[in-house]
């Protein structure tokens, strides 16, 4: 598999422990902290292991832990203590600046059993019944938020406010505004993990994220909108989004202003959803988007704001696109001339259901010519393609548009035909067969030169990739 670009690759895989649901097991792993929280402990104790401090340490004793590793005992914890940040929302669990770690040193706060220690965001200041508009704010640099449950959030489920934070191997669920935040509604910004300004080189890594809620409506109707979110990159530069797992949310990434020169490399969306990546920016933007099985989605690439946005740098690879709902499926650009916009080694096809006949489309609501690179990819038998300017075409009058349309001819060597899969369970049931078209038909970089590989998220030859969450 391609590697992982950016200082953030090393990342990818977390040492994850295994703990058996015991005291001594417990005792065991928390010898590899500093400090200690727990259900029972009180701000008044030296914060050992056995005289754990209270949640409210995480604010009240900043200065104390900052560089250091913090662990947070099993049990529910609901912090909410009317804290506002500097975007006025009201947060149930605040990390501080005082917490900064630094490049050589961060301050890590993990929860010591892997999704052991729940943060619940109940309580908050909208009124009865509601919750923190966010759940769990990293607003201190070098911070590492690991394993922990976060729930019960009314906008945010865990946001960044500040550079170099890792949030990884969290299980993020049940953001809702209707239901928890009594002053907003539909159509509110809603994520499960949101970026802001200051998160710099933000690590969105190995996290369980889904049940984000912005209305009452179903995904493709109704009262939901694309600003429903599982992960939220707003003023991201340089973000890296790896190894997720989400699901159930309008949109699962949206990368908004200034979200520029992210590396999406997700390798497991699934579920319901409308888009897989909305981009919205009126600013110059760059992404790349690959390695990942996406399943059951309407839009893979959209733009939400004008036809006029320039796509300064984009890149999609080695993605599986499934579609198994009765919906219309499909991938939409809108760039314009002068872009460099790069798409290769993609699957995309219907698996089961059907709308209108159509399996699987590509929209480029702009100009051919934007692609510097557009080829091997495959989609599936029944596929039918509109450019730019809504008309339908088959798979012939496809390529014919794209051979005439600039000095580089594109989509030479892309597929019209089903892919078959190995079978399996869980994502390895989207190996390429080996007598599957796209097996071996890639090629690393898209261009002639470059090595063999397949199509599709499984690039390798010898299918070893991984997706999804390590836990």
């Amino acid at each position: 598999m391609q590697p992982a670009s950016g200082a953030h690759a090393c990342w990818l895989k977390c040492v994850i422990i295994v703990f058996r649901r015991s005291s001594a097991a417990i005792a065991t792993a928390a010898a590899g902290f500093d400090r200690y929280i727990s259900t029972t402990g009180s701000d008044s104790n030296d914060g050992s292991f056995g005289s754990p401090w209270a949640i409210s340490a995480i604010w009240t004793k900043a200065a104390e832990y900052k560089t250091k590793r913090l662990g947070v005992l099993p049990g529910i914890y609901s912090p909410y203590n009317g804290t506002i940040d500097a975007l006025t929302n009201d947060v149930a669990l605040l990390i501080p600046s005082a917490a900064a770690g630094t490049g050589v040193a961060r301050t890590v706060i993990q929860s010591v059993t892997p999704r052991g220690a729940v943060i619940l965001g109940t309580g908050g200041g909208q009124g009865a019944n509601s919750a923190a508009e966010v759940v769990v704010e990293v607003a201190a640099p070098y911070v590492t938020f690991d394993g922990f449950k976060v729930r019960d959030g009314g906008l945010k489920g865990v946001q960044i406010l500040a550079s170099d934070a890792i949030v990884q191997s969290n299980e993020i669920y049940d953001i809702n505004s209707v239901l928890f935040a009594e002053s907003h509604g539909n159509g509110d910004n809603v994520s499960g993990v949101r970026t802001d300004t200051g998160s710099d080189r933000a690590a969105i890594l190995n996290n369980k994220v889904y049940a984000i809620r912005n209305g009452t409506g179903a995904v493709s109707g109704g009262t939901r909108t694309p600003n429903e979110s599982a992960i939220e990159l707003y003023n991201a530069p340089n973000a890296v989004v790896q190894h997720n797992d989400v699901s159930d949310a309008a949109t699962l990434i949206y990368a908004k202003d200034d979200a520029d020169d992210c590396d999406i490399f997700l390798n497991n969306l699934h579920g319901t959803a409308y888009e897989a990546f909305r981009f919205a920016t009126n600013n110059t933007f760059a992404y790349k988007f690959h390695h990942n099985l996406v399943r059951g989605i309407v839009g893979m690439i959209y733009n939400g704001e004008s036809n006029n946005v320039e796509v300064a740098y984009g890149e999609q690879y080695n993605n599986t696109y499934i579609f198994d709902v009765d919906i219309r499926g499909g991938v939409l650009y809108r760039a314009t001339t002068g872009a460099v916009v790069k798409s290769y080694n993609n699957l995309c096809m219907r698996t089961t259901g059907s709308v209108l006949g159509t399996d699987s489309y590509r929209d480029m609501n702009g100009s051919a010519a934007a692609f510097s690179i557009l080829d091997r990819n495959l989609y599936g038998s029944a596929s039918q393609f509109t450019s730019p300017n809504g008309t339908l075409r088959t798979w012939a009058q496809w390529l014919a548009l794209m051979a005439s349309n600039g000095a580089t001819a594109r989509e030479t060597n892309s597929i019209n035909a089903d892919a078959t899969f190995a079978g399996g369970s869980g994502v390895e049931a989207y190996k390429l067969n080996p007598s599957s078209r796209g097996y071996q038909e890639g090629r690393v970089g898209g261009i002639d030169a470059g090595e063999v590989c397949n199509m599709g998220v499984f690039e390798s030859l010898g299918q070893t990739e991984l997706p999804g969450t390590d836990w």
